[in-house]
């Protein structure tokens, strides 16, 4: 693990993220043809909205089954499923004529299909790295940025010279269709080094579980006992809603303040550079750092970011500087959601408490870029003033419930360590008559054991020690 082939299992992971939340991300181009064409008469702005989010909750919702089909029928031919829904999906919404068949197509189909290639990139990555979990995530998910600005460039273009979206949409169908193939034959289950693997020595080969034993693994119900998790749901929730609503919202703030619909294209594509580049850095700095940490420092500096620049930048070149800064560091919803979840549930019970998440923050998703379009006040001097205050409102409440999982972190590990040097003390002296320890060593420990008494506290102050004590979390 950390090494060798494991780059290259984040290197494909990266690409079919890509080719699903990337290519997911030229919805926009699309979305302004339907609203300027009228192409499906009687489609309005909620129609157009609600299929946008429909992907997003499908995609997310659909965790724990795509985690039995891994388990059940296996890595490489749920991908194979996936990429063949993904592709229909494109190539059958070029065809539509009414609203449902959209609805169907450029919602639903491609909806299944990004849960189906992408959480099952998702549940290998663990298998793959340990102490470079969030560097690997951070590559990983920093496609959805590169895939944003190749994908809606190229349909833009192509939009323009065809004068409708009808092979955009078969561009984007079939560009997906080779890289997520290109991935798939790359992509293994587990590293050499691993007993999972069937060339192990130690391998013992089992048989294909149940399907009864496969929904049991992900549908561990002892998940909703471990209130950490919890937290994290409702953090990666209010960021994954804050991230979406900026994210759509930022090419019309544009326009609203003079610009033209170009210098608004140009503003979404530097977010989406800032992206590439940040999530892979915020990945390693998390490493580095400590993963509670980092993130309990960038989700309040995105809301400190919106409150203070997006409210009050009204010219090109400051949104460009806003975008290309806050794209850096606002997908840390995304970055930090896998690792998180997997350092409070353990490998054993990641897949159901990642499936948990994504069941909840699904549900919400949908809803965002109505919430959106709802939240804009044309009556007033800077129709997106409401967006704007409720995105901030987001962050900052999501920077206020991951604050906890710090102290329960903390909490865990003082009480880990004062267990040891207990561990130590009753031993000394049992082993053949023998002192292991000296008498200065014997009044360290003690002395240690009282800080650790102190820490431990179950008062306030103690509590407000473990949140803020100097440690790498």
């Amino acid at each position: 693990p950390d090494g060798g082939y494991a780059w290259v299992i984040a290197t494909c992971a990266c690409v079919l993220t890509m080719a699903t939340w990337g290519s997911n991300a030229s919805y926009g181009v699309f979305l302004n043809y339907y609203l300027s064409s009228n192409y499906f008469p009687g489609a309005t702005d909620f129609d157009y909205a609600l299929i946008g989010g429909l992907v997003a909750a499908i995609a997310l919702s659909l965790s724990p089954v795509v985690f039995v089909f891994v388990s059940y029928l296996g890595l490489k031919q749920t991908i194979s499923l996936g990429i063949i829904i993904q592709t229909a999906g494109y190539i059958l919404a070029s065809f539509a004529t009414k609203t449902w068949q959209l609805y169907m197509t450029q919602g639903v189909l491609v909806g299944v299909s990004f849960s189906l290639v992408f959480v099952s990139s998702i549940s290998i990555l663990p298998n793959w790295f340990f102490y470079k979990r969030a560097l690997a995530s951070g590559i990983m998910v920093s496609g959805a940025g590169t895939g944003g600005i190749l994908f809606s460039l190229s349909s833009n273009k192509l939009m323009e010279q065809t004068g409708n979206h009808k092979w955009p949409l078969r561009m984007v169908g079939f560009v997906t269709l080779f890289m997520c193939v290109v991935c798939m034959l790359l992509l293994k289950q587990y590293p050499k080094t691993s007993p999972n693997h069937p060339k192990h020595p130690a391998h013992i080969p089992q048989p294909r579980p149940s399907l009864k034993k496969a929904f049991e693994v992900v549908f561990d119900f002892s998940i909703v006992e471990l209130i950490p998790i919890h937290f994290i749901t409702v953090w990666y929730m209010l960021c994954n809603v804050g991230y979406i609503i900026l994210l759509f919202s930022m090419s019309a703030y544009s326009s609203s303040v003079g610009l033209t619909h170009q210098q608004g294209s140009n503003i979404t594509a530097i977010l989406n550079v800032g992206q590439c580049i940040g999530r892979p850095l915020m990945g390693y700095a998390a490493d580095r750092v400590g993963r509670i940490n980092f993130t309990i420092v960038v989700t309040f500096t995105v809301s400190l970011l919106i409150f203070t620049f997006w409210i009050n930048a009204k010219t090109y070149a400051a949104l460009c500087v806003f975008a290309l800064v806050t794209g850096s560091i606002i997908g840390i919803g995304s970055v930090n959601n896998q690792p998180l979840a997997l350092e409070v549930s353990g490998s054993a019970r990641f897949p159901s408490a990642f499936s948990y998440m994504n069941i909840i923050v699904g549900i919400t998703t949908m809803f965002a870029e109505v919430m959106a379009l709802k939240l804009r006040n044309n009556n007033l001097s800077n129709p997106f003033l409401h967006c704007q205050i409720f995105t901030g409102v987001l962050y900052f409440g999501a920077f206020l419930i991951i604050s906890p999982v710090r102290e329960w972190k903390v909490k865990r590990l003082f009480s880990k360590r004062r267990d040891e040097i207990f561990g130590l003390l009753d031993r000394n002296g049992l082993i053949d008559g023998e002192t292991v320890l000296t008498r200065e060593e014997v009044e360290l420990y003690k002395k240690r054991l009282h800080k650790y008494d102190i820490l431990l506290s179950t008062e306030v102050s103690g509590y407000i020690t473990r949140l803020v004590y100097p440690i790498k979390v």
